[in-house]
């Protein structure tokens, strides 16, 4: 296992993620430090850099270079944005971090730091065209995409930090913005908006709050534009002391946040679409850029595959026997298909539920399934809405018995009692799929499904003996006859056992 730290040295922030990357070559956030330097700060139309901000920023990246240390990290990455981009005394700040600290930074033009932005959006949110829109300091990156490619990019020198000491008045920083509008030509209707920075994720904060939304993830946390535009004005007509209040807004932003919002603002007016958060950005397609994917292809083909492959990756999961439990999961739908009416979504859900039903045995093997379901709720899953992500722990969960877990009481509601009893009956496919590989000995190779009049007969291809198998699936023929009002029977060559 190696780690591997990304230091950020933002306008506004400097932040810094350490992975974890594992033999298998799963990977996961092992730390994750933020200090709000403000370096921007005072900056001016003369775009000099204040003492006071700089030496604030020596001793935080001093504190994280300690950290780093102390971590036993293998390699670490350092890079900063539109402040040192911007600034005239660029040179001299950047040798005074070099002799006080030890650490040299790559400073990134607008378009390569447009360019991680996208790939972290991209990489972790399953959506095929999009305008991304980051907020940050000194600067807003605005990207298109279509058919998940960049197609365009522009990062213009306007964030939260230079647009607020510029302008008294957030009102003026819009008008300011507007006169800007000219070089957004590529910005159409019909575009959803994935919004990074930490403006932006701000903004879904309070949403959330605002709505009582607390069980959901502010990764692919959406607001419809109407939403989104409606609290935006709202803010913007707010005094301090009134900000100050909002639940979700945290004291150190409330003095840039309106003019923040401004950028935001105009895209989702320009586009008409919703407004999805993304909490991933420049940090993570850092590390999909020059670490996890150095000499190939950056841009993933699926954020939700990767991201599955790379849970699997990172909790050992057996691939053979979840390979075959995937399998038999994909026959049983088919064969229940028009019996049960399985949507596309619910295909989606199962098959997932199937590949990673196993995480739990990370833990131990007791209560695997318990564990299973704790981890998934944990877990971001690039592609899952919270919703949906709740859905697969519930299956998970369930793989082994059907009684709804004391812990998933407070989830009720969220997903609904319809809800519920769909995926009770949805899980028992999941219990009948990982009993065909009873002792992961792949021994049962096919398997069909027929109806007829009351029954459910499944047929069995296997070349060996299967009765540990069997009686195992038979274990849930009356739960079987409890939901779909059928009885359940095994045929193995030309044996029947019900």
């Amino acid at each position: 296992m190696k780690k591997i730290a990304i230091i950020d040295l933002g306008s506004n922030s400097v932040r810094m993620n350490i992975y974890h990357i594992n033999e298998q070559g799963g990977y996961s956030l092992s730390e994750q430090l933020k200090e709000m330097v403000r370096l921007a700060k005072g900056m001016g139309t003369d775009l000099i850099l204040k003492k006071t901000q700089i030496e604030k920023t020596i001793q935080t990246l001093k504190f994280f270079k300690s950290v780093i240390e102390e971590s036993s990290v293998s390699e670490a990455y350092y890079f900063a944005t539109a402040a040192l981009r911007q600034a005239k005394n660029q040179a001299e700040v950047i040798e005074q971090i070099a002799n006080e600290v030890g650490i040299e930074f790559d400073i990134l033009d607008g378009q390569e730091e447009a360019y991680l932005d996208y790939l972290g959006a991209i990489n972790t949110i399953e959506k095929n065209r999009a305008i991304i829109v980051d907020v940050g300091g000194a600067s807003t990156e605005i990207i298109k995409v279509d058919h998940r490619r960049m197609s365009d990019a522009i990062s213009l020198p306007m964030g939260s930090v230079n647009l607020s000491e510029r302008y008294k008045h957030s009102r003026q920083a819009d008008k300011y913005f507007a006169t800007h509008l000219d070089q957004l030509s590529f910005v159409h209707r019909g575009y959803d908006v994935i919004g990074l920075g930490g403006v932006i994720r701000t903004l879904g904060k309070i949403h959330k709050a605002q709505n009582k939304a607390y069980l959901e993830d502010l990764h692919h946390y959406e607001i419809s534009n109407k939403d989104a535009l409606d609290l935006i004005d709202k803010m913007m007509n707010m005094d301090h002391k009134a900000l100050q209040r909002l639940d979700g807004l945290s004291s150190k932003r409330v003095d840039i946040i309106k003019s923040g919002l401004v950028p935001v603002k105009h895209v989702l007016q320009m586009t008409g679409g919703n407004l999805t958060i993304c909490a991933y950005g420049i940090r993570e397609g850092f590390l999909f850029k020059e670490i996890l994917f150095k000499n190939a292809q950056p841009v993933l083909a699926s954020a939700l595959e990767h991201s599955i492959e790379n849970i699997c990756k990172k909790y050992s999961v057996s691939t053979e026997h979840a390979d075959r439990v995937r399998f038999f999961t994909k026959k049983l739908t088919e064969g229940f298909q028009q019996k049960l009416t399985i949507t596309e979504n619910e295909m989606k859900l199962l098959d997932i539920a199937s590949r990673v039903h196993y995480i739990g045995m990370h833990v131990n093997y007791y209560n695997h399934h318990i564990h299973g379901m704790h981890i998934m709720l944990v877990e971001r899953i690039a592609g899952l809405t919270s919703r949906e992500q709740f859905s697969v722990a519930y299956l998970i969960a369930n793989h082994r018995r059907l009684d709804l877990p004391v812990f998933f009481d407070s989830y009720k509601h969220y997903i609904g009692n319809e809800g519920i009893l769909r995926l009770k009956r949805l899980s028992i496919i999941l219990k009948i799929a990982e009993q065909m590989d009873k002792g992961e000995s792949g021994k049962i190779s096919d398997l069909k499904v027929a109806f007829n009049n009351g029954t459910c007969s499944i047929t069995l291809e296997s070349s060996s003996q299967v009765e540990t198998s069997i009686r195992s699936v038979l274990q849930y023929k009356d739960l079987f006859k409890k939901h779909e009002k059928k009885n359940l029977v095994i045929i193995h060559k030309g044996n029947t056992y019900k």
